[in-house]
């Protein structure tokens, strides 16, 4: 009975900033450049403030809640699965079975779904159960 609340906490947090963190790192390492550069640039700022002054500040204007503590986990480990995610996939886009695979003729939404996401999915599934920290 005691454990409901964390559990809760840890599981919508996490599971929400792996999902959201997931389709970002995607889009940054398989789409274009300048968005790429976005996206870096969002995560360094998310992950350059610290984690408690962060909180502090986000239930400071959101109010004491069960959601404003789930956001403010998910935000702040949210740029750890992105940047794995983008670190993968970049590394998978210059293999040469993605180069096949474009060459056939295979469009983009294909080769993320059928080649990277399984890829990468393997490794983003051992930081989910270690709790990204």
């Amino acid at each position: 009975m005691g454990g409901r609340i964390p559990l809760l906490v840890a599981f919508a947090s996490l599971g929400s900033s792996l999902a959201v963190g997931l389709v970002l790192g995607l889009i940054a390492g398989f789409g274009p450049r300048w968005l790429d550069n976005l996206l870096l640039l969002v995560f360094d700022t998310i992950r350059s403030f610290p984690s408690i002054i962060f909180a502090l500040a986000m239930i400071a204007l959101l109010g004491p809640s069960l959601a404003s503590v789930i956001l403010v986990i998910a935000i702040t480990s949210l740029p750890i699965y992105a940047r794995v995610v983008r670190t993968q996939t970049e590394a998978l886009r210059s293999s040469e079975y993605i180069a096949a695979e474009r060459s056939m003729g295979a469009g983009t939404t294909r080769i993320l779904a059928v080649h990277i996401l399984p890829n990468v999915l393997a490794l983003l599934w051992q930081i989910f159960v270690l709790g990204a920290f």
